[in-house]
């Protein structure tokens, strides 16, 4: 009996199906991983796409990504889809993004490890052996996450100083990958052509860039519209106590080139003394605002052209935006 118990055994060890696992450990911080992968973006999760039931729950497994900067690496579609674990894959739960949210990921191809029968080569999939994403707070233009501590210890620094960082490590790499505008003074903004031919229909704007400019048939806007502009001024108010209690206004022209980068902002209202001192604290905090215009467009053509936003502060308040 004994002998047949054994074989039983024996023969179920055998004849078992094999269960999968993810066996990796923790190889560091966002900063460290960044450097493995082939991709590194500020995405906003626009939507899940399928979903599969997991001990029981509808998890996400694909879902659809907008590209909102690239830091390293080059990818010229708007959109992208992203695949996540099914339980073995070392990747994250997509669960984990939350839909209409923005986040700094290192990305690895699709179909690396993969078993999603519709996953493709020119996908993309993030890895859970590492802390390869962080949380992007646009409206306080914060970052947060394991960024570069070595012991999952978390951290908040500016999104400006995280795109600087980032930037610089890929101009030291020697890593061909896309330029975009940084408030580091070492990455310089250029536009697609120059002399810039285009401007929105400001009179005030076109005094100081040219008269002579030809209005885009679609003017640069802020993905998200004006409301979506808003959080991230109404966050950074002049703290400047010369502020308090008056209501001043400032316009700052600048340049969305047609790729969507801003920069050579500029104030083009006039004020003197402590107005102009303050007008200089409103252009600082707009040097620093998301990378997140849409291009003008001629003929269905993404064209470099000028922009302009006008504040009304109110006892240094900058939630009154506006731009044309």
């Amino acid at each position: 009996m004994a002998r047949l118990i054994i074989t039983s055994i024996a023969v179920y060890l055998l004849t078992a199906p094999t269960v999968l696992a993810c066996d990796c450990e923790y190889q560091g911080s966002f900063m460290k991983m960044t450097q493995r992968t082939p991709l590194v973006a500020v995405v906003k999760v626009i939507k899940y796409l399928t979903f599969k039931e997991i001990y029981y729950v509808k998890t996400p497994m694909s879902m659809e990504v907008e590209i909102v900067e690239i830091y390293k690496g080059k990818e010229d579609r708007k959109t992208v889809i992203v695949w996540g674990d099914i339980g073995y894959l070392c990747r994250p739960y997509l669960s984990e993004f939350k839909e209409g949210q923005y986040y700094a990921i290192a990305f690895d191809k699709g179909n690396f490890h993969g078993r999603h029968p519709d996953e493709k080569d020119t996908d993309y999939s993030i890895s859970i052996c590492g802390a390869y994403w962080v949380t992007v707070d646009f409206g306080k233009s914060n970052v947060t996450g394991d960024i570069d501590s070595g012991n999952r210890t978390i951290s908040t620094i500016r999104l400006p100083d995280l795109r600087s960082r980032l930037m610089n490590a890929e101009q030291s790499n020697k890593v061909s990958g896309l330029q975009i505008q940084n408030t580091d003074s070492s990455i310089a903004f250029k536009p697609c052509l120059t002399p810039i031919s285009y401007a929105v229909d400001d009179m005030l704007l076109k005094e100081q860039v040219g008269q002579s400019l030809s209005k885009p048939s679609t003017n640069p806007i802020f993905k998200g519209g004006v409301d979506e502009l808003k959080k991230y001024f109404s966050s950074n108010p002049l703290t400047d106590t010369k502020a308090k209690g008056i209501v001043f206004r400032v316009h700052i022209g600048f340049v969305v080139n047609c790729s969507g980068q801003y920069g050579n902002l500029q104030i083009i209202s006039k004020g003197k003394g402590d107005f102009e001192m303050l007008a200089q604290q409103v252009l600082a905090n707009a040097e620093k605002m998301p990378q997140y215009w849409q291009s003008a467009t001629v003929d269905n053509k993404t064209v470099d052209s000028y922009q302009i936003l006008s504040f009304t502060v109110v006892g240094g308040a900058l939630d009154k935006v506006s731009y044309r």
